[in-house]
């Protein structure tokens, strides 16, 4: 038997936690960086009021949304970065929220989030760290 220094473990965190993460990231927390944002692909109600990522169905099923972001290499306000994520961005986004910002990660999961925490999550997703904050 080997001994190793880290264990893996893998810990369920529900849509729902992860979408209400979501929302106060798209309404308040990254607005400072994040510009834009529209559905390119994925599940849309008829005749919804609600925007977009308000649809917690959405990210239940593929889509593919295309964001429009502040550059971090340019000056602030530019909004010159754009990218399109995925399921795949957001599986990779929470796994990165839980290792490089576990206080982040513990308060989406013990529902202690807030808009920061919504922020850190997108950043994850959009850019694979903290960048911005």
């Amino acid at each position: 038997m080997s001994k190793s220094d880290t264990l893996s473990i893998s810990i369920p965190v529900s849509m729902s936690k992860i979408h209400n993460t979501l929302i106060s990231g798209f309404e308040g927390g990254a607005n400072y960086w994040l510009r834009e944002d529209d559905l390119v692909e994925g599940f849309r109600k008829p005749d919804s009021k609600l925007v977009w990522y308000g649809h917690e169905e959405v990210f239940r099923q593929p889509f593919k949304a295309k964001l429009r972001f502040d550059d971090p290499k340019k000056d602030e306000g530019n909004g010159a970065a754009v990218r399109e994520i995925t399921n795949k961005d957001l599986q990779r986004g929470l796994e990165l929220m839980a290792t490089k910002a576990p206080q982040h990660f513990s308060d989406m999961v013990t529902d202690q989030g807030d808009s920061t925490t919504g922020d850190v999550l997108l950043q994850m997703i959009v850019l694979g760290d903290i960048v911005y904050g």
